[in-house]
């Protein structure tokens, strides 16, 4: 009802009762291991109760997205894979002195080959 009022989800509602009275908030819980437990359990009545709101009409429609999700994925890999290969070398240089690297393992990731190579072989 409260929800209703003001034009929020209740979803949106339960986390917002949840920071006003966590820890963050006025503190009414101060039991860290009660808190996990009621935290667990919120967790589980909010996904039952949006799982009360799906039909099989909404799991097709939100199916349609799956395409997107994983273009999604698969740009961010890239974009990470292609930074961290041009970048890697640079990266290694000016963190080497704070990581104390010996100058062996420094020179090994100096060409961005080498350091996809030995990142590859894991």
């Amino acid at each position: 009802p409260l929800s209703r009022s003001l034009n929020i989800t209740p979803v949106l509602g339960f986390l917002l009762a949840g920071f006003l009275l966590g820890p963050n908030g006025l503190q009414l819980f101060a039991n860290t291991e009660a808190d996990l437990e009621l935290g667990d359990f919120g967790i589980l009545f909010l996904l039952f109760a949006e799982g009360l709101n799906l039909s099989p009409d909404r799991i097709q429609q939100l199916g349609a997205f799956g395409k997107l999700g994983v273009l999604q994925l698969l740009a961010s890999m890239t974009l990470l894979f292609v930074s961290l290969l041009v970048a890697g070398p640079y990266i290694v240089s000016y963190a080497a002195p704070i990581m104390h690297m010996d100058a062996v393992v420094v020179e090994m990731f100096q060409s961005p080959s080498q350091a996809f190579c030995i990142a590859a072989a894991g």
